[in-house]
């Protein structure tokens, strides 16, 4: 989804392969159901959703005399059942919740954040206990990664309408933008088998996701090892490897250093790919890379540029150093004196 909502936000053009976006996945509509009848109560469209994906007691013959008792009183399909069986709307806890909810939303000021009632109402529903006993780890999963959106989203927009986000939302759900045009691919490793892309970027090969933090088994590790193994070779001239904000993979630790080059930006990156020998410091670096030798892991305080990793020792006091937030620099400890670390 982090892709995705980027990707959205800059006008990139992408398209999802062997795949559903993420807000066009059941378990995601699925949410987004409750929460939007908690905000619109009148809302029949995700009333019928809710009542179809939730063991509500509502079945073909209930719904019909419902919808006839609704058309006949001019009221919403929520709001029929509420009059026409108070019983049945008391007697399960999720209509409350949502009618309670709505309340707060639409006449005080002190309402909980979306993200609270959508988690609360997920929770009351029963749906997240629904897919941990059906061991669908990845529906739940997704489930949680919507919240955690919504919640960055209100932080990022205090005081915007929840209707801006819905709007938002079906923006994203609703585009496709699949076109000749399309530059972008998103897709798992697991559906990279057997294609090729000039560039690839592994995102996640961090100690969270691969191998996942779910698997612990040494076969299940392996599998995943296999996988990355799947994902890296997909590449016909860059591949790119996103760690974020995590430690490393221990896979990535197993790969040999002097195989890649470390990059903390997009600037930096960029700097990469462009076509060797452009200037003579590039195949001086160039050079030094493809240096059979692999550099230790040590690094250095340097009075101009920082803190950095040490990639390749020139001589004794010359050194290609990875400096935090400004790239490769080839430096002489000669003329600027450093502190080893």
């Amino acid at each position: 989804m982090a892709f995705e909502t980027e990707f959205a936000r800059r006008g990139i053009e992408f398209k999802i392969l062997k795949g559903l976006r993420f807000f066009d996945r059941k378990e995601i509509k699925d949410s987004l159901a409750l929460l939007k009848l908690a905000v619109q109560i009148d809302d029949d469209i995700s009333f019928l959703r809710m009542v179809d994906f939730l063991p509500l007691g509502i079945g073909p013959k209930s719904l019909d005399t419902l919808s006839a008792y609704a058309t006949q009183n001019n009221l919403s399909l929520f709001r029929a059942l509420q009059k026409q069986s108070p019983d049945k709307f008391q007697s399960k806890e999720i209509f409350t919740a949502i009618f309670q909810y709505h309340l707060q939303v639409t006449t005080t000021h002190d309402a909980p954040p979306m993200s609270k009632i959508l988690e609360r109402l997920l929770a009351v529903s029963g749906y997240i206990e629904g897919l941990i006993s059906k061991n669908e780890e990845d529906r739940r999963l997704n489930v949680e990664e919507l919240i955690a959106f919504i919640h960055s989203w209100e932080l990022a927009n205090p005081g915007e309408p929840i209707s801006s986000l819905m709007d938002y939302i079906s923006l994203e759900s609703g585009s496709k933008n699949e076109t000749d045009n399309t530059s972008v691919f998103l897709l798992t490793m697991h559906n990279a088998k057997g294609l090729e892309f000039p560039t690839v970027v592994a995102s996640g090969i961090n100690t969270t996701y691969m191998p996942f933090f779910m698997r612990k088994g040494q076969e299940d590790i392996e599998e995943e090892r296999r996988l990355f193994y799947v994902a890296s070779t997909r590449s016909i001239k860059q591949l790119v490897i996103s760690i974020g904000a995590e430690k490393k993979s221990v896979l990535l630790k197993d790969v040999s250093y002097s195989l890649y080059s470390v990059a903390y930006s997009a600037e930096d990156i960029m700097t990469r790919i462009r076509p060797e020998g452009s200037s003579a410091r590039e195949k001086e670096i160039n050079r030094i890379l493809r240096s059979p030798e692999a550099a230790e892991e040590k690094y250095l305080e340097h009075a101009i540029f920082g803190r950095g990793k040490i990639i390749s020792a020139i001589d004794k006091s010359k050194y290609l150093v990875e400096f935090v937030g400004k790239g490769q620099k080839l430096i002489d400890t000669s003329i600027v004196p450093v502190k080893f670390l």
